[in-house]
């Protein structure tokens, strides 16, 4: 079953989403993209509702999530923010235990079954030799993957992150977003947001555009990214092409500086007739 988000108006003072009507299907890997400012984070958080949806309407596995508590809601989906706060001073293991408070009594008693979970989180990021040591001491792709192990731990069928690969150097971007197709793998429905349209279309089997708050298209990445589209959401004139290696769009923006150095070279070419030159020459 299907995430199905219905006329979403969430938002805050200065900006809201414009209805907002998308379906993330079950058992993909659904990528948001577009500028920033243009609601993705906001998307993604109504979605596990940590945002009022407004009028609208979130459904999760065909339920509608308004109508269930919380506690549950943790227990469908799971949502790895942007910045995640790390405790001070806890130690891996700790940390990913965390994602097991949804299924545990009042009092927070780990379980037999619990401890299992957390074992195979560790396991699956690859993190089981560091378990003991502090988040903090941790570089930046193996904190992350310890968040991302305490959103496995949680056990939800439906994981968004948001933002996951932000800040990290380019090999720990792409440990991460192994580990979510490690996820997709597994059987889980994956949601992210990211803001290299050329690693959405490597890892993800669909696309989200997004602009203005508003919901503009959805669908394999061949077919979304564009050159049309690059233009539109972006505002850049650039070539798209298959990558050699997986066939999925790369993008080649236009060189605005060498165009400018061009024009400028040109004998009597001033500065205030550069536009008229250009379109002289293309007739």
């Amino acid at each position: 079953m299907s995430i199905r988000l219905t006329d979403i108006r969430a938002g805050y003072d200065a900006f809201r989403l414009n209805d907002v009507s998308v379906e993330m299907r079950a058992g993909m890997i659904t990528a948001l993209i577009g500028p920033n400012g243009c609601g993705k984070s906001t998307l993604l958080k109504s979605a596990a509702r940590h945002l009022d949806p407004g009028p609208g309407r979130v459904e999760i596995a065909g339920q509608d999530i308004a109508r269930i508590g919380r506690r549950r809601i943790a227990r469908i989906v799971s949502l790895l923010p942007q910045h995640p706060v790390v405790p001070p001073a806890i130690s891996v293991r700790d940390l990913v235990a965390y994602g097991r408070a949804p299924h545990q009594n009042l009092f927070g008693f780990r379980s037999a079954a619990d401890d299992r979970k957390v074992d195979e989180a560790l396991d699956l990021v690859e993190l089981d030799i560091l378990r003991e040591r502090p988040v903090a001491s941790l570089s930046g792709g193996q904190r992350q993957r310890a968040f991302v192990a305490m959103c496995v731990a949680q056990d939800a069928p439906y994981m968004l992150f948001d933002e996951p690969t932000s800040s990290l150097d380019i090999k720990y971007q792409y440990e991460v977003l192994d580990l979510l197709r490690a996820l997709k793998s597994a059987g889980k429905t994956v949601v992210v947001v990211l803001h290299d349209i050329e690693q959405a279309a490597r890892y993800a089997d669909e696309l989200v555009v997004m602009k203005d708050g508003s919901f503009l298209r959805r669908g394999a990445p061949a077919d979304v990214v564009t050159r049309e589209m690059v233009r539109e959401v972006f505002g850049i004139e650039a070539k798209v092409f298959p990558d050699p290696n997986t066939g999925t769009p790369l993008i080649s923006p236009r060189d605005r500086m060498s165009d400018g150095a061009a024009t400028a070279a040109r004998p009597g070419c001033e500065t205030g007739r550069a536009t008229e030159t250009v379109a002289t020459s293309k007739t």
